[in-house]
């Protein structure tokens, strides 16, 4: 996945067989804050997710000699990240969901931050809704 701010595309898919970590629990996220994704089937359900730290940076830590460590804030949040996503039947879409990325309001309830197809279908492929 690239991302460019709040825009987020897939850049890259590769097939590789490996065991993917368990679901962490379908149920009682709502309303709560932090980052996760999320494998859906067709209908919309949730059959898989997997919480996991905010990969989109909107800081960075850097170590200044007089004061230690400190943290710095990016003007212009890009970069790559990977993320592992079992091959499930009835996967059909993925959802990345996220807190607000504003550091301001970083620790709100998570929203979607955008949806991905799955299965290839005819036509484009789309990102953030």
């Amino acid at each position: 996945m690239k991302y460019d701010g709040r825009r987020v595309a897939v850049s890259d898919r590769q097939e590789v067989e490996m065991a993917v970590p368990p679901s962490d629990a379908l149920k009682g996220y709502e309303g709560r804050s932090g980052f996760w994704f999320e494998v859906r089937d067709a209908k919309g359900k949730v059959i898989y997710r997997r919480v996991a730290s905010n990969p989109i940076r909107f800081d960075a830590e850097a170590h200044e000699p007089d004061t230690g460590a400190q943290r710095h804030k990016v003007d212009r949040p890009h970069g790559l990240f990977a993320i592992l996503i079992p091959d499930l039947p009835a996967a059909d879409s993925l959802v990345l969901v996220s807190s607000p990325l504003d550091p301001e309001r970083s620790g709100g309830p998570a929203e979607p931050l955008a949806h991905f197809p799955l299965r290839r279908k005819r036509g484009r492929a789309h990102g953030n809704r």
